[in-house]
């Protein structure tokens, strides 16, 4: 199947990069910051610090939902929207069956921290 762009994130990244090819410019961090396409700039000596700190943060959600959130994210980019919003559709409704859902959902309700089992 032959595709041209079709996710919006993905147009604005073409659209940045045929910028730079015509134009023979280059890119900061702070720029690229702005544009949306990384998260973060640090400075270098804080770098891993801050690696860790994301990875810490990262890691303490639930593992299956860390999962199914980046096979939503890298599929979309595969996707039509209309295909993509059933995939996400279908891998929220799996997240039902986690016990850490209910773990979550319970906590949340009450207000607590919640205890997550990577189950």
């Amino acid at each position: 199947m032959s595709r041209l762009c079709s996710n919006p994130s993905e147009r604005f990244v073409t659209i940045l990069k045929l910028f730079q090819i015509l134009t023979g410019s280059r890119m900061t961090a702070n720029e690229a910051e702005r544009a949306g396409l990384i998260c973060r700039v640090v400075p270098q000596d804080q770098l891993l610090e801050s690696a860790l700190e994301l990875a810490t943060k990262i890691a303490s959600f639930s593992g299956p939902a860390v999962i199914l959130a980046k096979q939503g994210i890298n599929a979309a980019f595969e996707m039509s929207l209309s295909s993509g919003s059933k995939y996400e559709k279908s891998l929220f409704y799996s997240t039902w069956a986690l016990e850490d859902r209910r773990n979550l959902m319970t906590a949340f309700i009450n207000k607590t921290d919640a205890n997550v089992d990577d189950k």
